[in-house]
């Protein structure tokens, strides 16, 4: 499905989908590296916030609250 939606020109938010599967099987480091990478890659794209509070969110997942929380600002 994310193909698809990258095919059809949402290619931020397939970028940030795949992010989120990682978060939610757990694997909260590799998350947190696919959400940076969205941002870096489509950084000029209107909902790129969207990938940093993902990959803030992730830091938190990881134990890493008060990085988190300074990422949040």
């Amino acid at each position: 499905a994310l193909v698809k939606v990258a095919k059809a020109g949402d290619e931020l938010f397939a970028a940030t989908g795949h992010a989120r599967v990682l978060r939610a099987m757990g694997r909260s480091r590799e998350a947190r590296q696919a959400f940076l990478q969205a941002a870096s890659e489509f950084e000029s794209c209107e909902g790129v916030d969207h990938a940093l509070l993902g990959a803030a969110e992730a830091l938190r997942d990881i134990g890493e609250a008060e990085k988190a929380l300074s990422e949040y600002r």
